[in-house]
């Protein structure tokens, strides 16, 4: 995502990309990552998000546990 604000550059982006990877380091060593955040910076990092069927169905099919 950090590239992908750098290409279309959006400091805003740039911006919340960075810190969403200075503090997401210590969010999943604590286990603190949340399921379905799109990881955009216009979202809230700590908001989790519905993951669509579809998608959940490729998760049970490669026997990949989402709890």
């Amino acid at each position: 995502m950090l590239q992908f604000g750098i290409k279309i550059k959006c400091g805003k982006e740039i911006i919340g990309q960075i810190s969403r990877l200075i503090f997401g380091g210590v969010k999943s060593f604590v286990g603190k990552i949340l399921i379905g955040n799109p990881g955009r910076a216009n979202v809230p990092p700590l908001k989790p998000f519905p993951i669509e069927k579809e998608l959940q169905d490729i998760f049970a099919k490669a026997r990949i546990n989402l709890a």
